[in-house]
């Protein structure tokens, strides 16, 4: 009979080893789904079975890439980050070349009284002009104007009192061609690239401002996904714990109804027993439930709704002796925060405030200069050529002093300056922010090293404890009850075990998303 449970269970070993040779082949055959990005995730994985579910084993690092890529709320945020680099495109294209066209006619009369008549002349014009003009960075404008004007006109008279108006026949038309160049200096207020270029330098902050947003977008997000994928992990190890626990009370239970047969026990011992199974596979069936309903989250995250097999984290949360030097770390998270780079974007901004209220506070001093070129004749553009003839030129300088008195500038000066001072003190005050984070997350890894020794060392001593309690439950010193409460010791021992591994990761994920190194631990795009 020996011999037989021998070869049985060896061919049951055999007939295991081979199942478990097949398993993703069998998995992926069975799986089929509508999602073609799905479909490619689920290539690009390996998969296996688990309590009669098909998963698939996803390593943190993918987790990662899946959140970057897919995340709904990081899309968001990337759309709001190409509008303002559209922006600023925009304020870069502030002052183009303007090109200002017109065309016009108009008849007119102009009277002159005598003693006895009144006599004038009757006009026809027609005017052709085009402007070309450019206002530059430091606040110049230029301007270059051409026009063609023909007039014709005609005799216009009135012999007596209250009677009609005799007009003559219209004489030959007259051309005149005007070309004209001008600019314009502000010499102090709206003058100089500094006040002149505002606009783009506004909106390069912009930029900047939703870059730091996209990436504060993009850790939060990390970070959450990190957080979920350990504690799955740690779900995950707790079921099998659970299952261990189960196997034990199986036992338990098995030889406890083999001594009431023998009637080496009493019914109470064995009830006892069954309550503690009981209760250890209530335990597993709720650990279960709490890891579908993590998958689930990582499911919302990665907007995998459709995904048709679980997810089963490779990576195993360990205890990591580095060491950590707390002034380079320092430098990276405040080279890496989101919240301090935007508060000194801001500080950049009440800059830009500064110079637009320091020059409103200014007196507006323009200098201006023209130079015209004169032409006529008979027909359109026969007055060119008196372009080159001096007597005809013409030109005019003017300066224009316009001086304040009273207003706000001075108060709002004083605004700006205070605003400053205020973004000042909260960027110092988010720089001790991160230092006393810095602080508690080291102290928090130190910790949680000595946790995890002595957490090893209560699991050590709750099995011995268990294995010692069956022994003597097995000659009678014990009972049902003190063999169950060593059993649940056990299990409560190896679930503190986990967790102290499962925070010391999520602690060692929160330094590296504060330090910016979680994007080489993982090898994951840097934005």
């Amino acid at each position: 009979m020996t011999l037989v449970h021998a070869v049985t269970q060896k061919m049951k070993n055999l007939l295991l080893a081979l199942l478990l040779t097949f398993p993703v082949c069998a998995a992926a055959q069975a799986i089929s789904t509508s999602d073609p990005e799905v479909a490619q995730l689920l290539a690009l994985v390996e998969l296996t079975e688990m309590d009669g579910r098909t998963m698939a084993k996803v390593p943190m690092a993918l987790i990662l890439q899946l959140a970057l890529e897919r995340s709904q709320t990081l899309k968001a945020s990337r759309q709001a980050q190409g509008a303002a680099q559209q922006a600023l495109t925009v304020a870069k294209l502030r002052n183009p070349w303007t090109i200002t066209s017109s065309a016009s006619f108009s008849r007119s009369a102009a009277l002159t009284s005598s003693s006895s008549y009144l006599s004038g002349k009757k006009n026809n014009t027609i005017t052709l002009g085009s402007g070309l003009s450019k206002r530059t960075d430091s606040g110049v404008n230029y301007g270059l104007d051409y026009s063609e004007t023909r007039s014709q006109s005609a005799d216009l008279e009135r012999t007596k009192q209250g009677g009609d108006f005799t007009a003559g026949s219209f004489g030959d038309w007259l051309d005149s061609n005007s070309l004209s160049a001008s600019v314009s200096v502000p010499l102090f207020k709206d003058g100089g690239s500094e006040y002149n270029t505002l606009s783009e330098s506004r909106a390069e902050v912009g930029v900047t401002k939703m870059q730091w947003g996209t990436r504060q977008t993009e850790s939060t997000l990390l970070q959450q996904i990190g957080s979920t994928y350990w504690d799955l992990v740690g779900i995950l190890e707790t079921v099998e714990v659970r299952k261990q626990a189960v196997s034990l009370s199986e036992k338990l239970l098995r030889d406890n109804q083999a001594r009431l047969e023998a009637g080496m026990l009493s019914t109470m011992d064995v009830q006892e027993t069954e309550t503690q199974l009981l209760r250890d596979r209530q335990n597993l069936l709720s650990a279960r439930i709490d890891a579908l309903k993590v998958e689930d989250q990582v499911r919302a995250i990665l907007s995998l709704n459709e995904l048709p097999v679980g997810l089963y984290p490779e990576d195993s949360p360990a205890i990591r002796n580095t060491k950590l030097d707390r002034a380079t770390l320092l430098k990276k998270a405040e080279s890496n925060d989101s919240q301090l780079a935007q508060l000194q974007a801001d500080l950049r901004l009440k800059q830009y405030d500064m110079v637009e209220a320091l020059n409103a506070d200014r007196t507006d001093f323009d200098l201006g200069f023209s130079y015209t070129l004169k032409g006529y004749g008979e027909n359109f553009f026969s007055g060119l050529g008196d372009f080159a003839k001096t007597d005809l030129h013409g030109f005019g300088a003017s300066l224009t002093w316009t001086v304040p008195l009273g207003g706000s500038a001075p108060e709002k000066i004083q605004q700006r300056q205070l605003e400053r001072q205020q973004l000042e003190l909260q960027i110092s005050s988010r720089k001790l922010e991160l230092d006393m984070t810095l602080q508690s997350l080291l102290r928090s890894l130190r910790l949680g090293r000595k946790e995890q020794q002595t957490a090893l060392s209560v699991v050590k001593l709750s099995e011995q404890q268990r294995r010692n309690e069956v022994e003597r439950f097995r000659i009678g010193r014990s009972t049902s009850f003190q063999v169950s409460q060593r059993q649940q010791e056990e299990a409560f021992a190896k679930q503190q075990e986990i967790f102290t591994r499962v925070q010391f990761e999520k602690t060692n994920l929160q330094l590296l998303v504060l330090t910016g190194d979680l994007y080489a631990r993982y090898d994951l795009p840097k934005p």
